[in-house]
């Protein structure tokens, strides 16, 4: 015999339907339906009130909220950005106060999330910044900067012996690469293939002041 399945709302309309022939006290009915007896009162005030439709689950979400945007000022922006695709919030806001000026307008941010959630604003691509100058340190390895500055649109600086903050960045990135060759391990039987590997491993790696992209995302 296949076991009998009920809905919550079924077992509610069950425990009413047998509070309404009293044939239980409220302790039994309650401990026969596995439920509190502040549960089995809720129940009945509520169908005492509303009948078995008050038996429903109740809505969690507040039928409304304060701080909700209008839906005139939603449409009004809408219509702005329409008719100014290339205008963002920070225009927008000023545009409408203008002709609008007895509405309360909500700040940037919120114009911004109205605009996302209706498809008029696509996510911004990092615009990635073309290098211009290029310090380095005073090593032989950089002889040939001339050569570089000939085919590249950039200057090449020297930094002052002994002065590692001039150089920033690439003390930084000795450090990210220190996790991969810590301090002690010899680099002499490096392969070529095996600093391909790591300069990728490098150009994957997040970087927060690229607004955690990576640098092959922006540069490559």
């Amino acid at each position: 015999m296949p076991w009998r399945v009920s809905s919550p709302m079924t077992q509610r309309r069950d425990f009413i339907d047998d509070y309404r022939r009293e044939l239980y006290s409220m302790t039994e009915l309650c401990a026969q339906y596995g439920v509190s007896r502040r549960v089995g009162y809720k129940w009945i005030d509520r169908y005492k009130t509303l009948g078995y439709d008050g038996l429903v689950d109740a809505r969690r979400t507040p039928s409304n909220c304060p701080h909700r945007t209008p839906e005139a000022l939603v449409e009004l922006v809408l219509a702005a950005r329409r008719a100014h695709p290339t205008w963002g919030p920070r225009k927008l806001i000023p545009y409408l106060a203008r002709r609008h000026p007895g509405w309360t307008w909500p700040a940037a941010s919120t114009v911004g999330a109205i605009l996302q959630r209706h498809g008029l604003v696509g996510k911004r691509r990092r615009r990635p910044r073309p290098v211009r100058t290029i310090t380095a340190d005073n090593g032989t390895e950089f002889h040939g900067y001339r050569t570089l500055e000939q085919q590249r649109p950039v200057r090449f600086f020297f930094a002052t012996p002994h002065h590692s903050w001039e150089r920033g960045s690439n003390e930084n990135l000795n450090g990210l690469l220190r996790q991969y060759l810590p301090k002690g391990v010899s680099m002499a039987g490096l392969t070529q293939h095996e600093c391909n590997r790591l300069a990728r491993q490098l150009n994957r790696r997040p970087r927060k002041r690229l607004n955690y992209q990576t640098p092959e995302e922006c540069y490559a």
